[in-house]
């Protein structure tokens, strides 16, 4: 039986809950974003058409955490994986069907699967980030050339698409991190305002999922730390790389304590957001 076919018919026992590791998060910027729900792995990657990168792991292999100290910190990987593909962190002694209908042998282990369920490459061993950026280099599909225009709708009510001048939320794509769960920056060729913010977004697609649905994808309280505000009464801008998740709705803090906080108790302060500053 071929590598694909026996992933595909794996998959099919993991979306019934053999891999569930835990929800996924927003990694930060510096950061790659590892999932470990294999079942959104294989959907997000379905929808953008980037193949997943499975990087087989154990808490007792000395070159996975020497590879996850090194190799997956430096920059030019960093940068590779969020850009090029799904990556999907697994624990090879929690799942062994799929270790085995893989045929994982050694850890650690890198596997490329396509949108496809189709096994495109293997890399066994230990890869420095100069061996992994080559090992990678050919897999990385390239964008289709999009138009290089700028969208801007104006009108004249609060909450319509206004214009602005300055990126808001550090220029990050409010769509990729909703839907994706990762940190994107968007692209000013997809730019519109909302609310006196100018935003940018991944890919067109992305900017006419937001302008379809504003409300879905814009942060709670308006992107000001909520924790912040009720503790102090201050308004402060809250940090788009602190952000969390918390029902189907994004909230940015104005550090890593106020995110803790808020993690804590969402209900508490999600359920009283305040009103935007002026």
């Amino acid at each position: 039986m071929s590598h694909s076919s026996s992933f595909s018919r794996a998959l099919r026992v993991i979306a019934l809950g053999t891999l569930m590791l835990g929800s996924a998060e927003i990694a930060r910027a510096d950061q790659i974003a590892w999932q470990s729900d294999l079942r959104k792995a294989a959907i997000d990657s379905e929808k953008s058409s980037k193949p997943m990168l499975l990087k087989f792991t154990a808490s007792w292999c000395g070159y996975c955490r020497k590879m996850h100290a090194t190799t997956f910190r430096d920059e030019r990987i960093i940068k590779q994986l969020n850009g090029c593909f799904i990556p999907v962190s697994v624990d090879a002694d929690r799942n062994t069907k799929l270790k085995e209908a893989l045929h994982i042998e050694g850890l650690p282990t890198t596997v490329i699967i396509s949108p496809k369920f189709q096994v495109m490459k293997t890399i066994v061993g230990y890869q420095s980030a100069d061996e992994l950026t080559k090992q990678l280099g050919g897999l990385c599909r390239k964008a289709p050339p999009q138009p290089s225009a700028s969208k801007t709708v104006a009108e004249s009510q609060p909450g319509k698409l206004q214009r602005a001048a300055k990126p808001a939320f550090d220029g990050l794509c409010l769509v990729s991190m909703l839907d994706e769960r990762r940190i994107q920056k968007g692209d000013a060729a997809f730019s519109l305002t909302y609310r006196n913010k100018r935003l940018f977004f991944e890919t067109a697609a992305k900017r006419k999922a937001f302008e379809t649905n504003p409300q879905k994808y814009w942060p709670g309280n308006d992107g000001y730390c909520v924790v912040t505000r009720q503790k102090s009464g201050e308004v402060v801008d809250g940090n788009p790389r602190l952000a969390a998740i918390y029902r189907r709705q994004v909230w940015f803090f104005a550090g890593p304590e106020q995110r803790k906080a808020f993690a804590a108790k969402p209900t508490k302060f999600a359920a009283r957001q305040t009103a935007r500053r002026k």
